[in-house]
């Protein structure tokens, strides 16, 4: 298995570095194999023609080394995920609740507190929109479990992700604190809690993705065109990925599956619910 790389951009505003974008990618595709919602960016090793181009120019984009603790435990909980010996391609996006570069979180959400209340950040800038959500299979909900009271624009900004996140209806999942809506940052202080950590979050994900797919019928019809013969298209989604494509009966040979939620697309709107009607195989399926 090839070694992944991340890649980053980056924006300087005073003293200040804000990470506006991440990914690790793994192979060639540019395909999303899922993404991750964490604080906020911690360090990052930039070589020396990033920080020129970020003194100089003030923005920066290019690959970033990957020896930083959180780009360890996703890389190794991405390809713990995956089965041996399976060839991963694509790529990992890392979300933040805020963009400012910042490497202990206490430090890090009172300085945005404070750069907001002065008008020096945009609380805005870390947010996406639903079309960039849905192109990913699921999220990874980790930006930690500390909250004070004084942290009032932290809040905030949860709760815009959170609409966001609910609006698109990604799956999510996560190490969630048991009293309340918080979830465990995927990368422990203490470097013995962090295998711990993946095993934990391996687990999660295996429970919600994976557990019990042999009891599922493999395809589901969710949305019909109200035609028939050669005519008729459906929606269809492979209940083991998670991925939509749009199907004409007797061409399975023409599927080709997103990871975007089509039978919301307005596209379909006014084409009718098939009852979650589901099959198999797609191969006898005649309309």
């Amino acid at each position: 298995m090839s070694k992944p790389k991340a890649y980053g951009t980056f924006i300087k505003r005073g003293s200040n570095i804000y990470r506006t974008s991440a990914y690790i990618q793994w192979g060639d595709s540019e395909k999303s194999i899922g993404a991750c919602l964490l604080l906020n960016p911690g360090s990052a090793t930039l070589d020396n023609e990033l920080i020129y181009s970020l003194d100089t120019l003030g923005s920066a984009s290019g690959w970033i080394k990957t020896e930083d603790p959180t780009m360890e435990q996703l890389i190794s909980f991405i390809e713990k995920i995956h089965e041996k010996n399976q060839l991963i391609s694509g790529r990992l996006h890392i979300y933040n609740l805020f963009n400012l570069q910042n490497t202990k979180s206490v430090n890090a959400i009172d300085q945005f507190e404070e750069l907001f209340s002065s008008g020096e950040y945009d609380i805005s800038e870390s947010l996406v929109t639903t079309n960039d959500l849905v192109s990913h299979p699921w999220i990874l909900l980790g930006w930690g479990v500390k909250q004070e009271k004084r942290w009032k624009n932290l809040q905030y900004i949860k709760d815009k992700w959170s609409e966001l996140i609910l609006e698109s209806k990604i799956p999510t999942f996560g190490k969630r604190h048991a009293k309340k809506n918080d979830y465990y940052h995927p990368c422990p202080l203490i470097p013995t809690q962090r295998p711990l950590m993946v095993e934990d979050l391996v687990a999660i994900y295996t429970k919600k993705f994976v557990a019990n797919l042999e009891d599922q019928k493999r395809y589901t019809l969710l949305k019909w065109n109200g035609e028939y013969g050669t005519e008729s298209k459906f929606i269809v989604r492979d209940n083991f990925t998670g991925m939509q494509s749009l199907f004409t009966p007797g061409r399975c040979n023409d599927l080709f599956w997103f990871h975007s939620d089509l039978a919301n697309d307005k596209v379909v709107s006014n084409w009718s619910d098939f009852g979650n009607e589901s099959f198999d195989d797609l191969k006898p399926i005649t309309f």
